[in-house]
């Protein structure tokens, strides 16, 4: 059997509270709508994460 916490690509427990209200946020949305909202939330903490804010 394999490792309940490999079903999920994140670890809740090693993330942020706005990285958790990311993953709640995306969840919502299917398809396109969901690719394009994660690929502007990763730019977006990425970017946060250069000024270490």
């Amino acid at each position: 059997m394999s490792n309940p916490t490999s079903l999920f690509p994140f670890q809740p427990s090693t993330m942020s509270t706005a990285q958790l209200a990311a993953v709640s946020y995306l969840a919502r949305y299917p398809g396109q709508t969901h690719s394009l909202y994660a690929s502007q939330l990763r730019r977006w903490f990425a970017w946060r994460g250069l000024l270490q804010v």
